[in-house]
């Protein structure tokens, strides 16, 4: 006799977690890049209302709004890592979540005074399929990338680390743009290793085991990975249009 199984519902429910997580990336996204322009063409807004606006004014500013930007960074980092093993409630990681988002917009709206509005569509579109090409190697490769992602993460460790020290080096551009290749190498792999360990989860974690915390936690890593992409990619761009 034959036995019916609905795979509908299982479908459904293994997609469940996936689905979530690249959720909440795009609420992400979408809370940083308002909060970006909000930022930016407020504070233009707020220092036109007392008068001309000049380049020091908006340095001093954004000096002030970077140091309190990265404290609200660090403590939001620090918390929702915490918040995250303990998983006390389902729901306590999406305010921190919205918080975070909003507040790396606040981060990033330096680069929407500085940067054309074409450069930063153009750097959005090579992200974003950059991303899905990832994402689909990443949900059909038979390999494990576990080894990828700890090369990705020695790597861009230890180039940061280089980095920090080229600083104090006086001409450097070669030297300099290495690195910033190199790194831009790493954190891809390390993006790699994210996507899969994000598809391996939708196939293995249990429905009831697919909670808020979970999806959220996972779609920050997500989130950060394409974040620093967008910037590594603006920033070349912006550097090729000069050099013309």
């Amino acid at each position: 006799m034959e036995i019916y199984v609905d795979t509908s519902t299982q479908t459904k429910a293994k997609n469940r977690l996936l689905s979530g997580v690249l959720g909440w990336v795009f609420i992400g996204l979408l809370i940083t890049i308002v909060s970006a322009y909000a930022v930016a063409f407020g504070l233009i807004a707020g220092l036109k209302s007392n008068g001309l606006v000049s380049i020091d004014q908006i340095v001093s500013a954004y000096q002030w709004l970077m140091i309190l930007s990265l404290v609200v960074h660090l403590v939001l980092t620090i918390t929702m890592n915490v918040m995250f093993v303990r998983n006390k409630s389902d729901k306590n990681l999406v305010v921190p979540y919205i918080i975070y988002t909003a507040n790396f917009g606040i981060m990033l709206s330096p680069y929407v005074l500085v940067t054309d509005a074409a450069t930063l569509g153009i750097g959005l579109g090579i992200a974003l399929l950059l991303f899905g090409v990832m994402y689909l190697v990443a949900r059909y490769t038979k390999a494990n990338l576990r080894p990828m992602g700890m090369i990705g993460g020695s790597l861009f460790m230890g180039l940061f680390l280089i980095s920090l020290i080229v600083m104090f080096i006086p001409d450097t551009t070669t030297l300099s743009w290495i690195l910033s290749l190199g790194s831009f190498a790493a954190i891809m792999m390390i993006t790699m290793y994210d996507l899969w360990i994000v598809v391996k989860a939708d196939q293995h974690v249990p429905a009831e085991a697919a909670t808020k915390n979970l999806k959220i936690g996972l779609a920050l890593r997500i989130y950060i990975d394409f974040i620093y992409i967008l910037i590594r990619i603006i920033q070349f761009i912006a550097v090729a249009i000069n050099r013309n």
